[in-house]
């Protein structure tokens, strides 16, 4: 990409003289008071600059969100392992199925060239709406969509399934600074408690975002005053855990009985198994001693399959009738162990519909 002032004609999406022209207004990526208004909603401001150099910001009995503007700061506050996607030496384009992640196949991705853990997302669109691009002041490939200038990109975090959601304890980015926002929003959402929206200036340098308990499930970015909806490089996210349990679980069958099996548990702790009817995330953070972030909507202590203290073997073994009214249904079960906190350790998800 060669990048001009607005107000000037730039050449976008350059490959090997193969050349696109628009021209961006001197007052480009106009929104609808509607787009404004949502964006808007929950809108926190900047609440303190610390010297430090992080803002941070929140509201009562919310989820406490520091937004650090260092990368060492931010990865020594995040508190574990992290990985950097940096889309790649060079540009894809367009990404016509709307989806990124490990699995897609678009614009000549190959296995292996985006990271597991996340998946990136907008709605489909014409021409070149979402792109691995070039250039822009970014070294190597950075994530980008416009067509219309308002677009926003939506992040997910899942463990390598990508139905598998989990959630995460920070989230970071890069920008250049030079594709012309004014600024940028960046809505989060949580396992639990409403989404928050923070508003950031759009310069050249990091951002990062830590949250009080392991419970990001998800964020929301988009420019405000640009022809790019979007524009971010390096995208920085919680390692996955291992497995810390392995559990297997009979076939289920309505009017039958099956049987869960737990191993890798600490000899006599406990272990519970949570069940639900749908994927999603919840995340548990010291309730009854277990912190633990399930790949099942809707947990809660009502929908547990057993409580068992495991053998001197690390093992727990569940024995349970299946209801006749569950016939047909999905269902996910998933195990964690207690006492483990601040740290996690939950099994594999099993996920079955009832024969």
């Amino acid at each position: 990409m060669i990048w001009l002032e607005r107000g000037e004609w730039f050449c976008y999406n350059l490959p090997i003289g193969a050349c696109s022209f628009f021209f961006v207004p001197a007052v480009a990526g106009t929104r609808t008071l509607d787009n404004e208004n949502r964006r808007k909603k929950m809108k926190f401001q900047y609440v303190t600059l610390l010297a430090t150099g992080t803002i941070v910001g929140g509201v009562a009995s919310a989820d406490v969100i520091t937004i650090h503007t260092d990368r060492s700061q931010y990865e020594a506050a995040v508190g574990v392992p992290q990985i950097v996607e940096d889309f790649t030496p060079t540009y894809h384009f367009p990404l016509v199925s709307g989806v990124l992640n490990s699995l897609t196949r678009d614009a000549g991705l190959q296995p292996g060239d985006i990271e597991e853990g996340v998946t990136y997302s907008t709605p489909i669109g014409d021409g070149n709406f979402f792109n691995i691009d070039a250039g822009g002041g970014y070294t190597g490939g950075f994530l980008d969509g416009f067509n219309p200038s308002d677009r926003d990109v939506t992040i997910v975090f899942h463990r390598s399934d990508p139905n598998d959601l989990r959630s995460v304890n920070g989230f970071g980015f890069d920008l250049s600074g030079l594709l012309g926002a004014t600024d940028i929003d960046v809505t989060i959402s949580f396992s639990s408690g409403p989404d928050q929206n923070f508003n950031v200036a759009y310069l050249a340098g990091f951002y990062g975002f830590t949250s009080d308990a392991r419970d990001i499930t998800g964020v929301v970015i988009s420019n405000n005053g640009s022809f790019f909806g979007f524009d971010f490089d390096n995208f920085t996210f919680d390692e996955i855990l291992v497995d810390c349990l392995a559990m297997t679980v009979d076939p289920l069958v309505a009017g039958q009985s099956a049987t869960w099996k737990v191993s890798g548990a600490t000899a006599g702790e406990q272990v519970a198994i949570v069940y639900g009817f749908a994927p999603g995330s919840t995340g548990v953070n010291g309730f009854g001693g277990y912190c633990a972030t399930f790949g099942i909507q809707g947990v809660n202590q009502n929908k547990v399959v057993c409580r068992k203290a495991a053998d001197g073997n690390g093992d727990v073994s569940c024995r349970k009738s299946i209801p006749a009214s569950v016939k047909g249904r999905r269902v996910l079960t998933q195990a964690a162990e207690r006492n483990t906190c601040p740290d996690e350790c939950v099994s594999n998800l099993d996920d079955q519909v009832v024969g």
